[in-house]
């Protein structure tokens, strides 16, 4: 018959299946507190827990249970960390002198003093420290070096409020965190994955773009630089040229709504489908650079930089239009706004640092450019085809 732990190790790798690994961590801390040499335990304890380093230990465990175990070889290889040197193993010594976990096993939740605790305990061992000893535990060294880095983010963890407490007001902070690049913030807003919160941040940049882009088409009027003012020439132009008056009066109030509403709808449809289509693309170089999160997680995130980076730009981009030189500062705020997209697509995804969401960005940014460039021309195609045709 099955026993506990194999009952508990199913349960922890059918929640990590069905994507529930807060339950899947839980399930399998329990198995490895009953089995500390349970390969499998360690194995996908390393799929359930969200930290790098902790993923390292984990994959670094199951080497030294199982030295040819070739999943976490590949496992520690695509995370770029080195593996464990092969030893020959040892008798196993006297039960007494198996390794001990002081502290139970994982807390019962990820506060800081309770990991602390749980992480001085699991790797305590024997006075005389047995040949097995030095199979499983981990160097006391590198577990040092890697407890501060584990406890800063736990405090980072302890301190982001529950989703179920975020409201619409937190959701408005997020977008005010993006601004200044607070991660924190973002990261407890995009890792909700709620599609109706993602949908207001949609709604906001799209409306957003529109109400700037009136304002820069009153303000190019106001010097004679806007639409406007270029109709009013090409009309002048044309009489010129051909002496027949076009009698285009750009300066009623009909011409200038239409004009504004079509700059409006034309910058928030502008948004919309760099949002949405870029986000795509910027998913798949994510997936490809192995990020976890869905759609609606990058979707989200690229929402939310897109409003901050709107932001950004808006005082730079109103100076430019009276001061030349002002163009200076429309390009560092075009550097700051990769900067918040950068911020942004690294909370989206677990283990993603802003090394690899730049790359994602840039990938992204190459794959929309190679979908714009067939679908040109197979628009263009497909046009040349319609008027042979005809």
């Amino acid at each position: 018959m099955p026993t506990e732990i194999d009952r508990t190790l199913r349960e922890g790798i059918a929640a990590i299946k069905a994507g529930d690994k807060e339950t899947g961590r839980e399930k399998l801390l329990k198995v490895i507190e009953m089995d500390e040499l349970n390969e499998q335990g360690w194995l996908w304890l390393s799929a359930a827990v969200t930290d790098r380093d902790e993923r390292i230990i984990c994959l670094e465990n199951v080497l030294t249970i199982n030295p040819d175990n070739e999943t976490a070889k590949k496992g520690l290889r695509k995370l770029g960390a080195s593996l464990p040197e092969r030893k020959p193993v040892a008798p196993e010594p006297e039960q007494e002198d198996k390794p001990v976990i002081t502290h139970g096993g994982a807390p019962a939740h990820d506060g800081i003093d309770e990991i602390e605790s749980w992480r001085k305990g699991l790797y305590e061992r024997p006075a005389d420290d047995a040949p097995v000893d030095r199979k499983v535990a981990r160097s006391r060294r590198r577990v040092e070096r890697r407890k501060a880095k584990a406890l800063a983010q736990a405090k980072a963890a302890a301190e982001e409020p529950p989703a179920e407490d975020r409201d619409l007001l937190d959701l408005v902070n997020a977008w005010g965190a993006a601004v200044i690049l607070q991660r924190q913030e973002v990261r407890a807003e995009v890792r909700m994955g709620d599609f109706g919160r993602v949908l207001v941040s949609i709604a906001a940049a799209v409306v957003i773009a529109g109400i700037i882009g009136v304002l820069t088409l009153l303000l190019q009027s106001a010097v004679g630089a806007g639409p406007q003012a270029q109709l009013e020439a090409f009309a002048a132009q044309f009489e010129a040229e051909s002496g027949t008056p076009l009698g285009l009066d750009t300066s009623s109030a009909a011409a200038t709504a239409v004009i504004g509403g079509v700059t409006a709808f034309s910058a928030a449809i502008g948004v919309l489908l760099t949002v949405t289509v870029y986000a795509s693309c910027v998913q798949l170089a994510c997936r490809w650079l192995g990020g976890d999160g869905d759609f609606i997680h990058t979707w989200g995130a690229m929402a939310i930089g897109s409003i901050a980076g709107q932001l950004v730009a808006l005082v730079p981009n109103v100076l430019s239009i009276f001061f030349p030189l002002a163009v200076v500062g429309v390009v560092l705020a075009a550097f700051y706004q990769l900067a918040i997209n950068m911020v942004a697509v690294s909370t989206a995804h677990t283990d993603f640092g802003l090394a690899r969401a730049f790359l994602a960005l840039i990938a992204g940014s190459i794959l929309l450019m190679v979908f714009v460039c067939v679908g040109v021309f197979c628009l263009s195609f497909a046009i040349g085809a319609l008027g042979a045709a005809a």
